[in-house]
């Protein structure tokens, strides 16, 4: 169903008549003039190697899936969306995030915004963009200092996001932890870069949430997860007291009617759409609960990443202008 392969990459850029490989970045210093877009300092070759491709380009909508922190797109894809999402017709593409995406969160900016311009070109459309968790951060730090970016994306879907800090990341870094921890901090410099001015999302932008995620807080109120200008939904908006913990929005069957609903539509979800049965299906419909439990992972774990902590938040890039 799925492969990583940058030789496969290389042989249809070459094949592809939607503008070859122009719009690959070559990569290069990431400093830049302030306001200007950065050129890329990870290696575009690292990054194609991350790229999951579909065993075949149907020519259909393309997906791009984005797990979050101390995962993998295996861990948190192969059981839920992967599977959901290439049997209704899309070509799914998945990125692994460097260090299980314990890393800097402007360098996992980065291989986004490189898998982007491949999958566009690839595939000669605006690619679908879903995040789980701090995959989210990562597709509005792309979107808001790369600007070619946005003309490449159509929609975007956040599943639990920690758009404005989690308070567990405050608890957690206490005296150190992971680099990527350190910025999901409320309060971290991070968070106030991508917060300030432009929001970072596209047009069509779509952030769900569960009054219940144990790992992003807070939700209830004024949701961490909500994103100024996007449809801002709480699975509890749909179905009221449905327990829906962090890892669980990977593969809660209402979540994905909502997802399917912002895909097939101009614009983001809109819940007077939504099929309330969908409160039914306590899973994705069609994937068992074996396949969608391999995505279990605690997403402040510590000890499965050769990632070491950090003693102080990341110093923000230079192209960063607040």
């Amino acid at each position: 169903m799925f492969r990583h392969a940058s030789s496969v990459i290389a042989m249809l850029l070459a094949l592809c008549a939607c503008g070859g490989g122009s719009q690959i970045e070559s990569g290069g210093d990431a400093s830049s003039v302030c306001g200007v877009e950065p050129a890329l300092s990870v290696d575009p070759g690292d990054v194609d190697k991350a790229i999951g491709l579909p065993e075949t380009l149907s020519g259909s909508q393309p997906v791009l899936l984005i797990h979050g922190t101390g995962s993998t797109s295996f861990e948190s894809w192969h059981g839920t969306y992967l599977p959901a999402l290439t049997a209704a017709g899309y070509d799914v593409f998945t990125l692994d995030l460097p260090g299980k995406a314990y890393v800097d969160i402007q360098q996992s900016s980065e291989y986004l915004v490189h898998a982007l311009r491949v999958i566009a070109n690839l595939t000669g459309k605006r690619v679908d963009v879903i995040t789980h968790s701090q995959g989210g951060l990562e597709a509005r730090w792309a979107l808001k200092w790369w600007p070619d970016t946005r003309g490449l994306v159509d929609d975007v879907v956040t599943l639990g996001a920690p758009n404005h800090g989690t308070t567990i990341a405050n608890a957690y870094c206490v005296p150190g932890c992971k680099p990527a921890h350190w910025q999901q901090r409320r309060g971290s410099q991070f968070i106030a870069a991508i917060d300030d001015g432009d929001l970072g999302v596209a047009a069509s932008a779509t952030s769900i949430y569960s009054d219940n995620d144990e790992l992003v807080e807070p939700e209830i109120g004024d949701a961490t997860s909500a994103i100024a200008g996007a449809a801002n939904i709480a699975i509890q908006d749909l179905c009221p007291g449905r327990p829906v913990d962090h890892v669980g929005l990977m593969r809660d069957g209402a979540v994905y009617a909502i997802v399917i609903d912002a895909l097939t539509h101009d614009g983001p979800a809109d819940l007077s759409r939504v099929n309330a049965l969908a409160c039914a299906d306590l899973l994705i419909p069609g994937i068992g609960p074996v396949a969608s439990l391999q995505g279990n992972y605690y997403f402040f774990a510590s000890g499965n990443s050769d990632v070491p902590d950090a003693p102080e938040e990341p110093p923000l890039a230079p192209y960063v202008c607040r």
